[in-house]
């Protein structure tokens, strides 16, 4: 059985956990943070102050600590919750306003306007009835990898996730370390993603369909469903396996990315930035057939 843990903590202690990073909001196995529109953020900011029920936040227990005031306090890793706790400090830190259609807040019989405003714009008595709020977490401790990856995968099991988000979860936490070397190469800077390609990590799908076009991984195809099947294989490989063809593609990377800053590329071939042609240009590379 797990050990399963449940505490409640204010708003305002939450942020403070965020800031002295005891609690950690960069899970290898999560989506990453900014999936909501402002939107959806100004809702969340406005059910907290309204009283609506808010899920359950999800974190797992490492074996790390941060020392504060000589003592030492443990670090927590969010493993369900991101877009609801980077919301709230996002907001707290003053980088989205409120929706402006929201209706007044009621406080001891007196009515706030909240609409359009950012927090540091909120009238005090929202401010602090916002930091009062209080949020329940669930603790988990002494997981394995395996356990993580299969406790996000039942979390998240009636949530929209991406098909290359699945394949993610497939990939495994070691594994994702490990690739994180091409995931946030410099390439990447240079390439024309969209903020909306990055936050559904087409950069992480254009590494797997590297693997999948040059290793014997799956099939030689770029169709989803080879690519989620391709993910689990990577995950199942060594970690030498994984390193080796991660050094390979690494190279091929730096090539590009030379190429493009130089200009060569878009001289020569100015097709090749398209993101469709992308992994065929560095297969090229890597099979030095360009």
């Amino acid at each position: 059985m797990f050990d399963i843990k449940s505490n409640k903590y204010t708003v305002y202690q939450t942020i403070s956990m965020v800031k002295n990073g005891t609690l950690e909001l960069t899970n290898a196995i999560q989506r990453p943070a900014g999936q909501w529109n402002n939107q959806a953020k100004g809702l969340l900011i406005d059910s907290l102050l309204v009283g609506y029920p808010v899920p359950l936040i999800y974190a797992i227990t490492t074996d790390r600590f941060v020392v504060k005031k000589g003592r030492k306090k443990p670090i927590y890793s969010l493993l369900d919750g991101q877009q609801r706790i980077t919301t709230i400090n996002d907001y707290a830190n003053d980088r989205f306003a409120l929706n402006k259609d929201l209706a007044p807040i009621d406080i001891d019989d007196e009515s706030f306007d909240i609409s359009g405003k950012k927090f540091s714009e909120l009238p005090e008595p929202v401010k602090q009835n916002l930091f009062a709020v209080a949020l329940t977490y669930t603790f988990v401790d002494d997981l394995s990898n395996e356990e993580i990856e299969e406790m996000f995968y039942r979390l998240n099991s009636g949530k929209p996730l991406s098909a290359i988000q699945r394949a993610k979860a497939k990939l495994g936490i070691e594994t994702i370390k490990l690739l994180d070397s091409l995931i946030n190469h410099p390439l990447m800077q240079v390439l024309p993603f969209t903020k909306a390609q990055i936050k559904n990590s087409d950069n992480l799908k254009l590494v797997i369909e590297l693997f999948a076009l040059n290793t014997e991984l799956g099939e030689h195809s770029l169709r989803m469903s080879n690519l989620t099947k391709v993910a689990k294989l990577i995950g199942q490989q060594t970690a030498e396996e994984t390193n080796q063809n991660v050094t390979q593609f690494s190279q091929a990377m730096d090539e590009l990315k030379t190429a493009i800053t130089e200009k060569v590329m878009l001289k020569k071939h100015p097709e090749a930035l398209k993101m469709s042609n992308l992994p065929i240009i560095l297969t090229m590379i890597i099979k030095d057939t360009f």
